[in-house]
């Protein structure tokens, strides 16, 4: 992992920061996703966040997963059984309506300095993408 980000001036040999550029490398980063009888997808999504976690030993994010009442997986034992290190189920019944789940799952978050990342199930996350994520510019 980089653990600063720095830019090299042609023709001049010192390095410079980017201006404006705030990072945080240890701010939580909460991967909230949605779902109704769509299992393949959320072990699928389950999994590629397992390798990034071998991959980086990032411990600082956390999965939140609106279930929607899923017939075709349990989440909870997936979850149990992965390696993820944080995780939250919100269970939902009833009507899927994808804003209330949205709504219900980024309700659990308490830290006022975490970044909420909404993601779709079927998206190939990459290791990398968590540094990409923590980076804000103003």
């Amino acid at each position: 992992m980089l653990s600063e980000y720095v830019f090299h001036r042609k023709n001049d040999s010192s390095l410079c920061y980017p201006k404006g550029l705030q990072w945080n490398r240890t701010a939580q980063i909460y991967f909230v996703v949605t779902a109704k009888n769509q299992g393949r997808w959320l072990h699928h999504f389950i999994k590629n966040m397992e390798r990034i976690y071998k991959e980086t030993k990032d411990r600082n994010f956390h999965l939140i997963i609106s279930d929607y009442e899923n017939k075709d997986i349990d989440v909870e034992d997936v979850l149990r059984k992965s390696e993820n290190p944080k995780y939250t189920i919100v269970s939902e019944t009833g009507d899927f309506i994808k804003t209330k789940a949205y709504n219900e799952a980024v309700s659990t978050v308490k830290d006022p300095n975490a970044i909420i990342f909404l993601v779709d199930l079927h998206l190939e996350i990459a290791s990398g993408f968590l540094e990409s994520i923590r980076k804000v510019s103003i």
